[in-house]
C-alpha cells in the first residue's frame, strides 16, 4: 500500500465534497485517533476500495482546516501503477470548499471516504 486518497463529504444523496487530499500510507493518525476516541465510526471496510467512516463536523473540521492536521505534506508518495514518486515537498493536492465547510453545523454527520492508492 503506497498511500491514501481521502474525501470528506456531506452525508447526503448528493454528497458534496468538503475537502480532499492524498497522503502516504501512515498519513492517517488523525483518523485512528478519532476511531480510538469513539468520535468516528467505520461503516464500510472495503479493504481500502474504499473504507467509509462517519464523524461529526465538530470533530473533523478542525483537522481538515490545517495542512499539518491532514499530514498531507509528508511524502514521498509512490503511485505503483505508473511508478511515479512524488517528492516529500508535494502538497498532497489538498482541496477545500470553504463555503461548504462553513455551512456545516457542529453536530452534522459527515462522511470520510478513504481509498487505497495502490
Amino acid at each position: 500500500m503506497t498511500g491514501w486518497h481521502i474525501r470528506l463529504k456531506k452525508n447526503t444523496e448528493t454528497g458534496e465534497t468538503l475537502a480532499s487530499w492524498a497522503t502516504h500510507s501512515s498519513g492517517v493518525p488523525w483518523l485512528k485517533e478519532l476511531l480510538a476516541q469513539g468520535k468516528a465510526e467505520r461503516i464500510h471496510n472495503g479493504g481500502g476500495y474504499p473504507n467509509k467512516y462517519l464523524v461529526k463536523a465538530e470533530d473533523i473540521l478542525p483537522i481538515v482546516s490545517e495542512d499539518e492536521g491532514l499530514d498531507a505534506t509528508i511524502g514521498p508518495v509512490l503511485c505503483s501503477a505508473s511508478m511515479t514518486v512524488l517528492p516529500g515537498t508535494w502538497d498532497g493536492g489538498v482541496k477545500r470548499d470553504q463555503v461548504l465547510i462553513a455551512s456545516c453545523a457542529p453536530d452534522e454527520i459527515l462522511l470520510i471516504v478513504q481509498w487505497d492508492l495502490s
